[in-house]
């Protein structure tokens, strides 16, 4: 989906130095009927690699907003794909990025560096827009209402999903549950952090650096580019962002009312898979990703070792919160939590011999 001429047209957001343009005016009505007076443009980010099988889902919920399509440009940050994930995009007449490094992390750099739009909204393929055709309406109206740099939406789940994405969703894997506690999901977020301003459609809290959100980009973020800087050094980190606008007071809105599902993990094969991937990129010393975790957290991760080789305790917590709570996918704490606490040392034994490997090889 392309804008008319070269980028998105010029439109300035509540907090800066002028108006918006003329050219960004206009009236659009919401599903409900509510009037929207000022409409910006919106580069929908989404980072790419062999994802022919769920692209589709993701570009028709974008397709299907009730949204003018002359302020939204879908760009594609394709990391080499071999399947037929550019022909799809084409088909949809989205801009299309070369990330030459691959891992999506970057690429999401790349994509926000390149964007003319005043605002982008960072969108992995596993996330899809839920049955709201008013998802940007809703998403950009603390932009136009308050002084706010970032905003996120509401990661909602189908019942029909399987119980092991459900429970990641409803609260986050263990070993990040266990370092970040209520702050690692925005469920509990009203518990852990001040409200600075409250409506019926969104929530800004007053989140601190020293307890940060576990909030990350590509869950359908949204940011006002002309109000965000970003490290070139953090580029391979999904959450150092976000604490960055944080650090420099940049208002971020929870927007309740718009709603994203999360089909992240699939089967505890997936798991797996993910998060040996996640581990070794976090392990190698050429990354930075995590830094800021691990420099304010080290004794909680050594707790955490202790907690999940207890095993006892894992499983105490998962039948806890499966009577509290009736939710029966909790059982996934303790399956999930042993996978970690076996698969963390295998990666990095497994990662260590590769590098004593290659060295013998020279």
């Amino acid at each position: 989906m392309r804008l008319s001429g070269k980028g998105c047209p010029e439109m300035r957001l509540r907090g800066q130095k002028s108006l918006p343009g003329a050219e960004c005016r206009g009236v659009l009505k919401s599903s409900g009927g509510d009037e929207v007076n000022v409409v910006p443009s919106i580069d929908v980010i989404i980072p790419t690699l062999n994802e022919e099988k769920n692209l589709k889902l993701c570009l028709d919920a974008i397709v299907k907003q009730n949204y003018p399509k002359n302020k939204i440009r879908i760009t594609i940050i394709d990391g080499g794909s071999t399947d037929s994930t550019v022909d799809i995009v084409k088909d949809y007449g989205c801009e299309v990025l070369i990330n030459e490094e691959i891992l999506a992390e970057p690429g999401i750099y790349k994509g926000i560096e390149n964007s003319e739009c005043n605002i982008c909204c960072v969108l992995a393929v596993d996330n899809i827009i839920a049955n709201d055709k008013d998802f940007f309406i809703k998403m950009t109206k603390p932009f136009l209402e308050m002084n706010v740099t970032g905003a996120f939406p509401k990661v909602i789940f189908s019942e029909d999903e399987p119980s092991i994405n459900k429970y990641i969703n409803y609260r986050s894997e263990p070993f990040s549950e266990f370092i970040y506690g209520k702050a690692c999901n925005f469920r509990n977020f009203e518990s852990v952090y001040k409200i600075k301003y409250k409506t019926d459609d969104y929530i800004i809290y007053d989140f601190k650096t020293n307890d940060f959100p576990l909030l990350a980009l590509a869950q359908g973020f949204m940011i006002d580019k002309n109000k965000f800087k970003r490290d070139s050094k953090s580029k391979y980190d999904d959450i150092q962002p976000i604490i960055s606008i944080i650090e420099r007071g940049g208002g971020i809105a929870y927007v309740k009312t718009a709603e994203i599902y999360h089909y992240q993990i699939m089967s505890v094969k997936s798991f797996v898979k993910k998060f040996e991937w996640r581990i070794k990129n976090n392990l190698e010393e050429s990354r930075v990703s995590g830094s800021k975790m691990r420099r304010n957290y080290n004794l909680k991760k050594y707790l955490w070792l202790i907690y999940s080789m207890s095993l006892f305790l894992p499983f105490f917590y998962s039948i806890y919160q499966i009577l509290r709570t009736k939710k029966n996918f909790f059982i996934y704490h303790f399956i999930t939590n042993t996978i970690l606490l076996f698969l963390i040392p295998y990666t990095f034994i497994k990662l260590k011999l590769g590098k004593v490997y290659k060295t013998y090889k020279l």
